[in-house]
Protein backbone atom coordinates (compact mmCIF):
# COMPACT_ATOMS: atom_id res chain seq x y z
CA UNK A 1 0.00 0.00 0.00
CA UNK A 2 1.60 3.72 -0.95
CA UNK A 3 0.98 6.89 0.66
CA UNK A 4 -1.87 7.97 -1.12
CA UNK A 5 -4.17 5.42 -0.48
CA UNK A 6 -3.48 4.87 3.11
CA UNK A 7 -7.04 4.32 4.97
CA UNK A 8 -7.88 5.45 8.80
CA UNK A 9 -10.59 4.16 10.78
CA UNK A 10 -11.83 4.78 13.89
CA UNK A 11 -14.01 2.21 15.88
CA UNK A 12 -16.42 4.44 17.58
CA UNK A 13 -17.01 3.87 21.07
CA UNK A 14 -20.83 3.46 22.24
CA UNK A 15 -20.66 6.24 24.17
CA UNK A 16 -18.89 8.33 22.30
CA UNK A 17 -21.29 8.16 19.56
CA UNK A 18 -23.95 8.29 21.88
CA UNK A 19 -22.62 11.86 23.00
CA UNK A 20 -21.84 12.89 19.40
CA UNK A 21 -25.59 12.68 18.08
CA UNK A 22 -26.84 14.50 21.42
CA UNK A 23 -24.37 16.86 21.49
CA UNK A 24 -23.62 16.65 24.65
CA UNK A 25 -20.45 17.98 26.58
CA UNK A 26 -19.22 15.27 27.52
CA UNK A 27 -17.35 14.61 24.59
CA UNK A 28 -14.06 15.95 24.41
CA UNK A 29 -12.97 18.90 21.56
CA UNK A 30 -10.37 15.66 20.26
CA UNK A 31 -13.05 13.57 19.84
CA UNK A 32 -15.92 15.50 18.04
CA UNK A 33 -12.81 16.72 15.74
CA UNK A 34 -12.52 13.58 14.78
CA UNK A 35 -15.58 12.42 14.35
CA UNK A 36 -16.24 15.37 12.13
CA UNK A 37 -13.37 14.73 10.17
CA UNK A 38 -12.73 12.98 7.16
CA UNK A 39 -11.88 10.07 8.64
CA UNK A 40 -13.86 6.29 8.47
CA UNK A 41 -16.23 5.89 11.26
CA UNK A 42 -16.76 2.08 12.26
CA UNK A 43 -19.10 0.69 15.14
CA UNK A 44 -19.06 -2.57 16.28
CA UNK A 45 -22.05 -4.65 16.03
CA UNK A 46 -21.67 -4.79 20.16
CA UNK A 47 -22.56 -1.22 20.05
CA UNK A 48 -25.70 -1.33 18.43
CA UNK A 49 -26.47 -3.88 20.74
CA UNK A 50 -25.79 -1.77 23.91
CA UNK A 51 -27.96 0.76 22.45
CA UNK A 52 -30.74 -1.36 21.27
CA UNK A 53 -30.16 -3.60 25.28
CA UNK A 54 -30.12 0.34 26.96
CA UNK A 55 -33.07 1.56 25.46
CA UNK A 56 -34.71 -1.51 26.24
CA UNK A 57 -34.24 -1.66 30.09
CA UNK A 58 -34.46 2.10 30.31
CA UNK A 59 -38.00 1.48 28.65
CA UNK A 60 -39.21 -1.04 30.93
CA UNK A 61 -37.75 0.77 34.38
CA UNK A 62 -39.70 3.87 32.89
CA UNK A 63 -42.85 1.43 32.54
CA UNK A 64 -42.69 0.09 35.95
CA UNK A 65 -41.96 3.50 38.22
CA UNK A 66 -44.80 5.73 35.63
CA UNK A 67 -42.30 8.05 34.31
CA UNK A 68 -42.95 8.25 30.91
CA UNK A 69 -40.94 11.03 30.09
CA UNK A 70 -39.00 11.79 27.11
CA UNK A 71 -35.85 10.30 27.24
CA UNK A 72 -33.64 9.92 24.21
CA UNK A 73 -34.32 6.80 22.28
CA UNK A 74 -30.61 5.24 23.41
CA UNK A 75 -31.71 4.87 26.49
CA UNK A 76 -30.68 7.41 28.90
CA UNK A 77 -31.63 11.24 29.53
CA UNK A 78 -28.31 13.45 28.34
CA UNK A 79 -25.47 14.28 30.23
CA UNK A 80 -27.17 11.03 32.70
CA UNK A 81 -25.09 7.52 32.49
CA UNK A 82 -27.57 4.59 32.02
Amino acid sequence: MNESTEFTRILLDTNAFLYFIDNDAALSTTARFLLESEIDLVMSAASLWEIAWRQSTSHRRRRRSGDLSNELFYGFAPGRAG
